[in-house]
């Protein structure tokens, strides 16, 4: 009788530990496909979204427009992802080698330019607009772009160039300014003393803040954005270590009053 209870407690054991090692092959499969799938859509996903989002304040009035002729209102865009890897050139390019700021901002929509007589991309540019559509108030609100996610310590080297209004777009007298944003140096110190890597205006405002600013809009006035993203090859940064990487980013829209 003892052998038998023996016997049946050996089996009942055998039985737990079958299956604990089942659910954790399943627990190891899960994170693995999980894993995956993430690391898919890292890939896939475009690498910027424009989002228009509202806190407590009547919805209506502020739209995003990704042509000029300001038709098609929508709250969210989102730019064509990459096909090919990109390139690092410099910034010395526009103009030059590359087109200039003036004609990469001129062009509604997407641009993602290829070298020429090569699949590889050079750089990622996308020009929109916001616009107050309401014939009454003023509408003030924050835009930030910031960074969704990286890979291979892309943010180290990729420069951000702003394009937008001085005044408002359309307003007589208005001009268009551009900036360049990119990561402080490592050292703290940089070439010129700055703190900033070469051929950089403004440093990122923190680690997943790029830039925030605040504008306001009258009743029918827009203003025109375009936002050009390269690897800047004159930056330390910019090694054969971060072949293959990635960078995510969302520029978000938040009406304020």
């Amino acid at each position: 009788m003892a052998s038998y209870e023996k016997i049946a407690k050996k089996h009942t054991r055998e039985k737990k530990l079958i299956k604990i090692v089942v659910l954790c092959l399943l627990l190891i499969l899960a994170i693995t496909f999980i894993t995956y799938a993430v690391s898919l859509l890292n890939q896939n996903m475009g690498g910027l979204t424009i989002n228009l989002t509202y806190r407590g304040v009547d919805p209506g009035g502020l739209s995003l427009f990704e042509r000029r002729t300001f038709i098609n209102p929508t709250s969210s865009l989102t730019v064509a992802p990459l096909k090919h890897d990109m390139t690092n050139i410099t910034y010395t390019w526009f103009g030059d080698s590359l087109p200039s700021i003036e004609d990469i901002d001129d062009i509604d929509g997407s641009w993602h330019y290829m070298a020429s007589g090569s699949k590889e991309v050079s750089f990622l540019s996308y020009t929109f607009y916001v616009m107050n559509s309401t014939m009454e108030s003023d509408i003030t609100y924050s835009s930030s772009i910031n960074l969704l996610s990286q890979a291979k310590g892309v943010a180290e080297a990729v420069r951000i160039i702003i394009v937008e209004d001085e005044l408002a777009y359309t307003t007589p007298g208005n001009t268009r300014k551009h900036t360049i944003y990119g990561k402080k140096a490592q050292d703290g110190i940089g070439e010129d003393g700055s703190g900033l890597d070469p051929l950089t205006d403004i440093a990122f405002r923190d680690g997943k803040t790029i830039i925030y600013d605040e504008k306001t809009l009258k009743p029918g006035e827009a203003h025109k954005y375009t936002i050009i993203l390269y690897l800047e090859g004159e930056d330390p940064e910019c090694i054969n270590d971060i072949l293959g990487g990635m960078i995510r980013m969302s520029w978000d829209f938040l009406v304020i009053s």
